[in-house]
């Protein structure tokens, strides 16, 4: 099992915030790399939905479904796909000027090939996730 973590500051409110992030026609603003996702609206509790991805030139499909859903608090995504399966949790707090914004993914791989290459694919995390915290900063600011 591996983990990813990072938190922003968005000089937006939290409920301005949460309401942007927890609505999937909005996700691939904050991410580069994210070709479709299904169904298109806001999330709840209980929402199931795929998403296709660019992974090393290639487009992956993964299954998600929205399991902790606390408006303008935190919402939890669990997902599967070919070789790893994981969560995503994104937390909102309101602070001086705006919200602290973080995101914890937690993921498992699946299968020896997966294992092997886990070093690399950790790298690509890391930089996947810087990108899309400053994606996420900007969209939701409007682009500032």
């Amino acid at each position: 099992m591996g983990k990813v973590a990072a938190e922003i500051q968005v000089n937006k409110p939290v409920a301005e915030t949460f309401k942007m992030m927890a609505d999937t026609s909005n996700w691939h603003k904050f991410e580069a790399e994210l070709v479709d996702v299904k169904p298109k609206g806001p999330v709840s509790k209980g929402v199931k939905g795929t998403e296709t991805r660019k992974m090393g030139g290639k487009n992956v499909e993964a299954t998600w479904e929205i399991t902790e859903f606390e408006p303008n608090k935190k919402f939890t995504m669990v997902w599967a796909g070919k070789g790893m399966s994981g969560s995503v949790t994104n937390t909102y707090a309101e602070m001086s000027g705006g919200t602290r914004f973080g995101f914890t993914m937690n993921y498992k791989p699946k299968g020896i090939m997966t294992w092997l290459m886990m070093p690399m694919i950790m790298m690509q995390f890391k930089k996947t996730t810087k990108n899309m915290m400053d994606r996420t900063k900007t969209a939701i600011e409007g682009g500032k």
